[in-house]
């Protein structure tokens, strides 16, 4: 029997779709919590580089150098990443805040280090989605919404 798509096993098997045997064989270890599949393919050598920009942008332990790096050059699935990890600089942010990706801009609106000048912006954005991710951010003080 197939893993369904809200199981642990089915989101492994989609991620490590691509990458070589070795990372493959840590989907079978996602009945442990999807952490500890990144983790496992973080730590395996063999994972090839692309992972592991996925799964740095997302590490708030990643350096600032390091994320500064994959905003430079990454997909919108790395950046949406990226925009969503709490240790991302404020330049970067501000940066993504404009980035055509829907799901790029939501991820920093709700991103709990989004300076509130930007939150700001990010209320007024022209879809819907975006300003109500910026309207439920736990930095916007609910004064400003009360306005």
């Amino acid at each position: 029997m197939q893993p369904g798509p809200g199981s642990n096993q089915y989101r492994s098997r989609r991620a490590t779709s691509g990458f070589p045997p070795a990372a493959v064989d840590l989907r079978d270890q996602a009945g442990a919590g999807w952490d500890g599949v990144r983790f496992g393919m973080a730590q395996d050598r063999r994972t090839p580089s692309a992972g592991l920009d996925r799964l740095a942008a997302g590490n708030p332990s990643s350096p600032p150098e390091t994320l500064r790096l994959l905003a430079r050059e990454s997909s919108w699935v790395q950046l949406s990443a990226l925009a969503g990890n709490r240790r991302c600089p404020p330049e970067i942010l501000k940066q993504l805040a404009d980035h055509p990706n829907i799901n790029v801009r939501c991820q920093v609106a709700g991103n709990r280090s989004t300076p509130l000048d930007l939150l700001g912006r990010l209320l007024g954005d022209p879809r819907s989605t975006v300003a109500q991710a910026a309207a439920d951010s736990p930095n916007l003080p609910r004064a400003v919404l009360a306005m």
